[in-house]
């Protein structure tokens, strides 16, 4: 358990560093080498707010009041060569709010942490150029969640029920295959691509997420990503990501892991924008039923170097 927080931390930082070094090469005009060096990295930093707040007095549909505050950070980091790209992505959230759920005006001082986002999600690509846009990739994908999460009940005298915690579950995906890459979107396709299940904390059944001897799992299948972020207009960008992951073990096609996530950004300037978001996850290992995850919003845009540059 020690060792697998080592590698999430040794990620983070080696993200957040090459972010750094990139400013730091941007900033930097002394010589030629420096030059070169802006021309190979191509970074973006984007560390958010998102607030949201619900109130309800003598109101007849009901309601609960209630208060929602989400830190996130998406990060990009590009490293290109004449022969080679380096594409690495990390994408970070974590969410909590307060309810009063019994409308007396105080919000619940329960123990248990209610989230509304949970987000660890690490991609790394290295690829080998070839032509026409194809090129030969070896990637990496991690993906797991900061804090504990339960399972809430009406009766508020119920114990909730743990379901999951950091590394419980986590998943790496490991793949060596193919890819289609355009400025704005790359599809990569793989037959040689390994899945790790991770539950490591000891509160929670391995079972639960298809883990049936000890406390990981490894699978091999084949793997299919597709990646697409561009304006569509004005002021919106919509960015889109869809992952699918066959085992090889298992009989019907059906059974498919498929991992779907959309977001609509709208930008107000350069500090401000609303936002509506899905995430649908189906993985007949935790359940027969698709899970879905759907939000929206106005979030404040703290990347405060980009804002300063564009000045």
């Amino acid at each position: 358990m020690k060792g697998l927080k080592l590698i999430l931390c040794s990620v983070m930082l080696l993200g957040l560093g090459a972010t750094v070094k990139a400013n730091m090469v941007s900033d930097s005009t002394a010589t030629d080498t420096v030059v070169q060096k802006i021309s190979n990295w191509k970074t973006t930093s984007v560390p958010t707010l998102k607030f949201s707040q619900y109130y309800y007095d003598n109101w007849a549909k009901d309601g609960y009041t209630q208060v929602a505050l989400t830190m996130g950070y998406v990060g990009t980091y590009t490293y290109t060569r004449p022969s080679y790209i380096w594409d690495s992505r990390l994408d970070l959230a974590f969410g909590f709010l307060k309810i009063d759920m019994n409308a007396d005006k105080i919000f619940d001082d329960s123990k248990y942490l209610r989230k509304s986002d949970d987000k660890i999600d690490f991609t790394s690509t290295f690829s080998w150029k070839m032509k026409h846009n194809w090129n030969c990739n070896a990637s990496v994908n991690l993906k797991t969640q900061w804090y504990d999460s339960y399972k809430f009940y009406a009766d508020p005298e119920q114990e909730p029920t743990l379901m999951s915690a950091l590394f419980s579950p986590a998943y790496m995906i490991t793949s060596l295959g193919f890819e289609y890459k355009k400025e704005y979107w790359n599809a990569s396709f793989s037959f040689i691509t390994g899945k790790n299940t991770f539950v490591l904390d000891n509160r929670i059944n391995p079972a639960d997420y298809g883990v049936l001897e000890g406390r990981s799992h490894m699978g091999w299948g084949s793997y299919v990503r597709f990646y697409y972020k561009k304006d569509i207009m004005k002021n919106i960008n919509l960015y889109t990501r869809i992952e699918m992951f066959w085992e090889y073990q298992k009989e019907l096609l059906t059974e498919t892991d498929i991992n779907w996530e959309a977001t609509l950004e709208f930008r107000v300037n350069n500090w401000l924008s609303a936002f509506a978001s899905i995430n649908v996850i189906y993985d007949v290992d935790f359940s027969l039923a698709r899970q879905l995850y759907q939000r929206s919003g106005i979030q404040i845009n703290l990347d405060w170097i980009t804002n300063r540059n564009k000045k």
